[in-house]
């Protein structure tokens, strides 16, 4: 069964305060692969900023 994804504040509020944060802190944080964390990061839209290398 997938993890839910935390709600959307509860999420900011880890992001705040490891800011900036790298992926994998929140992975292991919550406890979740790195496609379900980029899912939650995009579900909280125009919130958060994604900088980073991606795959080509």
């Amino acid at each position: 069964m997938p993890k839910p994804p935390p709600k959307p504040p509860e999420l900011l509020d880890v992001i705040r305060r490891y800011e900036p944060v790298e992926a994998k802190v929140l992975q292991s944080h919550f406890g979740v692969s790195q496609p379900t964390l980029s899912r939650w990061l995009k579900a909280l839209g125009d919130s958060v900023c994604q900088m980073g290398r991606t795959r080509g």
